[in-house]
């Protein structure tokens, strides 16, 4: 790239040094303004460019049509690489009707594209698009000299610096595409090891849940079998007291037997015979407190036997 800059720029310099246009127009009558143009075409050729676009500035004051002082004026912008005035120069010097003026202003606006190429290299587009310009203004200088064998060998190397910036974002397209592609990897890397790691906690979680179901489960039986147990207990306990109470009231029974039998099986004499009036009474008073120790047992044996409300 350093060596197509410079033989491109070797290229230039003796094309402009040669370049330099004498005014042909009124310039020529006015000695003031030929004297202007004479100081600077002087300070151009010893390379002091400042010093010539003030006199060149000068006499375009005396012709400001002439197109001559246009073209001057843009090769001098051109050595002090400002070459958006260079191109506005060149392209005010359009307006002659001088075939020859014509084709060198052309040929040197296709040197201004060719040194923007240069200085765009970071941005190989705007590069490209730069050199392909300069490769237009070259070839139409062709059409209008032939022989300019300079225009000839520009075009050649803008189509070198072309295919080298071509060559150069083609690399760097492809190093892009592989950064990206890398990337895309990785993400896609990353978005597995995600998933899996989902995958490992559900499948955790699921687990976890089928043990606690199972603990649940067998807690669950554990306390029915106890509350079984329970239960049993108490029915036993319950049907011992019924069996306990039942043989209460059978010595109950026992004990409130006919008083008269109770004085026989004593063997105790007997008492006088008591009146029909009066058994009947005695009769009747044994018989009442039957009834009322039978509904306390009754009422006993329901309290005793109230269902258990089990708590699981």
């Amino acid at each position: 790239m350093i060596e197509l800059k410079r033989l491109m720029q070797a290229s230039l310099v003796a094309v402009l040094i040669a370049g330099l246009c004498a005014p042909v127009c009124a310039v020529a009558a006015d000695r003031v303004a030929a004297k202007h143009v004479s100081a600077a075409i002087e300070a151009y050729q010893s390379g002091d460019y400042d010093k010539a676009q003030e006199e060149f500035t000068e006499a375009e004051l005396k012709c400001p049509e002439c197109p001559e002082i246009a073209y001057n004026r843009g090769l001098a912008s051109y050595r002090q690489r400002d070459f958006s005035a260079a191109r506005a120069f060149f392209s005010s010097a359009l307006k002659t009707r001088d075939l020859s003026l014509e084709a060198k202003t052309k040929y040197n606006l296709g040197n201004v594209a060719y040194s923007e190429a240069l200085e765009k290299m970071s941005d190989l587009e705007e590069a490209i698009e730069s050199a392909r310009s300069a490769i237009f203004h070259y070839r139409d200088a062709l059409e209008l000299d032939s022989e300019d064998t300079d225009a000839r060998a520009n075009i050649e190397i803008a189509q070198l610096l072309i295919k080298d910036l071509l060559d150069k974002q083609k690399q760097e397209q492809e190093k892009q595409d592989q950064q990206n592609q890398e990337q895309n990897d990785q993400n896609q890397d990353q978005e597995n090891q995600e998933k899996q790691d989902g995958e490992k906690n559900e499948d955790q979680q699921d687990k976890d849940g089928q043990q606690d179901q199972q603990e649940q489960d067998e807690q669950n039986e554990q306390e029915k079998q106890e509350g079984e147990k329970g239960d049993e207990k108490k029915d036993q306990e319950s049907q011992g007291e019924q069996n306990k109470d039942q043989q209460n009231e059978s010595q109950q029974d026992d004990q409130q037997q006919n008083p008269q039998d109770q004085q026989q099986q004593a063997g105790q004499p007997q008492e006088q015979k008591l009146t029909q009036e009066e058994l009947a009474k005695m009769l009747q008073a044994v018989r009442d407190k039957e009834a009322q120790r039978r509904d306390e047992n009754k009422r006993r044996m329901r309290v005793r036997q109230v269902p258990v409300q089990k708590d699981w």
